[in-house]
């Protein structure tokens, strides 16, 4: 049986082969997202033969990377500081998933849908990353792992194009996610009467619209960068898709934020070094302000309103309190009622418990009961008390209490410090681009939970571009030569090198 592996193994060190298997890896990763979200579509989003059969490839090539790891062992340093907050993060955020899968099974066992979804979305998270890590670790050539980097934007562009096209097509969700139909603002003021869009492979409206953000922020460097005309076509038509999205799901956030990171990327350097740390600030604001200036967030101040449809109350699933429904009548407000749900939460932490230290698991605007209190705001929605805190911050504290929240505050500031520290040795657009789209991550978690994980798409990207900073040795910067990728250097050999991104 040795002697098998260790043939397998040595293949694998030629050079044709090795160039091969780079390929095979390559367009997994590109095909990763599609291939899971896939059955939703299909309204198979709990179906276990779509989960085996989307896990099965990876599981092949982690297998097959741990033998190439175990023969060849290729030169690798890993950072073993960042590895410590890193594994702390990802320990979080593991027992959260663990703590509130049991709490489904033990005190909610019509949940059960919920533990097996949960279960297999842990175990799916699990192996796409380890995945990630083994691509790294064997592709050690610089070139070739800043294509593996590139391909984390374009892995998940080609999932917003494929919902997208889908859209063109008349093609759209069928699950039932939200009984009422809302308009499409932005697109109202350009004349363009639709309701917001429900993508077919979406979990929701506002976890799928600031994903297009946070992939138009990380090209938009790398476009500025091309030279190559037919590269920076291929790059505009998808910031454009990307745009399109924003405008059909109407995430009014997702477009101020690109802007806000897009102009935080292009000031002088030495006011960038200050200016990089306020998306931070800037999504502790929303809770700073409600505890020193509370009456700056009334919710009542006319600012480009999101109108309520008169269908809200048909849900009776969601619970109606005096407070929440006094709230409920209120039309205005362009925070879409936001302070009235960190009021709520604000209000209950100010009682202590002991559970506030290591919070509830994930989801615990749900295990903790918070949400019914504001479950109202959301009877739109088949599920109202899935509804998220609206802001990471708060949204950590209830998932990871005290605890957490220091250790993902830590995280994101190394992060942002090893992003930059790269950008500054290499000057790569690729690392400003991956720093934009932290930041820009950072900044949507003022008005939405950026940081939870039922925003699967921004937090599978953050999880990718964190294990990419675990290689101590940055990649170096593209060669001139190979800097009009993604797209090749003549028409005819552009789309059969996709691959060379």
């Amino acid at each position: 049986m040795n002697n098998y592996f260790q043939t397998i193994s040595s293949s694998f060190a030629k050079v044709e082969n090795q160039d091969t298997q780079y390929k095979i890896d390559y367009w997994l990763l590109i095909f990763s997202i599609l291939l899971w979200r896939f059955p939703i579509s299909l309204g198979l989003r709990n179906d276990l033969l779509f989960r085996i059969l989307f896990l099965f490839p990876f599981i092949i090539q982690i297998i097959i990377k741990f033998i190439y790891l175990n023969i060849n062992k290729p030169p690798f340093l890993i950072d073993k500081k960042f590895l410590v907050v890193f594994l702390l993060y990802v320990a979080i955020w593991v027992v959260g998933f663990i703590r509130t899968i049991s709490y489904y099974s033990t005190n909610s066992p019509s949940s059960n849908l919920d533990s097996f979804s949960l279960t297999a979305y842990l175990l799916t998270l699990i192996i796409l990353c380890g995945f990630f890590f083994l691509l790294l670790a064997c592709h050690t050539d610089n070139k070739k792992r800043k294509r593996l980097l590139q391909a984390i934007f374009y892995t998940f562009e080609l999932y917003i194009a494929i919902n997208f096209i889908l859209f063109i097509f008349g093609i759209k969700s069928i699950e039932l996610t939200y009984l009422t139909n809302y308009p499409a603002q932005m697109l109202s003021a350009l004349g363009i009467s639709l309701n917001r869009t429900m993508f077919s492979m979406a979990g929701g409206i506002n976890s799928f619209g600031i994903l297009p953000g946070a992939i138009m922020v990380g090209l938009f460097p790398l476009l500025i960068s091309r030279r190559d005309l037919f590269s920076r076509i291929f790059l505009i038509l998808v910031i454009l898709i990307g745009m399109s999205v924003i405008l059909l799901t109407d995430s009014r956030g997702s477009l101020i934020f690109s802007i806000i990171t897009l102009v935080l990327m292009y000031i002088p350097p030495e006011l960038f070094k200050i200016f990089r740390w306020s998306p931070i600030l800037i999504s502790f604001l929303p809770v700073f302000v409600l505890i020193v200036f509370p009456f700056l967030l009334d919710p009542r101040i006319d600012l480009f309103i999101r109108p309520r449809s008169e269908g809200n109350e048909r849900n009776t699933s969601a619970m109606i309190t005096t407070e929440c429904k006094d709230y409920l009548k209120q039309t205005r407000g362009f925070l879409s009622n936001r302070p009235f749900i960190w009021e709520m939460i604000i209000d209950d932490l100010h009682d202590f418990k002991i559970t506030q230290i290591i919070g509830y698991g994930i989801r615990g605007q749900v295990v903790s009961g918070l949400s019914n209190s504001y479950s109202c705001l959301f009877s739109s929605f088949v599920r109202p008390t899935l509804a998220s805190a609206h802001n990471s911050w708060l949204e950590i504290f209830l998932d990871y209490g005290y605890f957490g929240l220091v250790i993902i505050l830590i995280f994101l500031i190394t992060v942002i410090r090893k992003l930059s520290k790269f950008y500054e040795e290499t000057k790569d657009e690729l690392y400003k681009g991956m720093l934009a789209c932290i930041l820009y991550i950072t900044l949507t978690g003022t008005l939405e939970s950026s940081f939870s994980q039922d925003f699967y798409g921004i937090f599978i990207i953050l999880l990718f571009i964190s294990i990419s900073l675990l290689f101590k040795t940055s990649p170096g910067k593209i060669e001139p030569e190979d800097s009009n990728y993604p797209l090749g250097t003549s028409l005819q050999s552009k789309f059969s090198n996709l691959a060379r991104l």
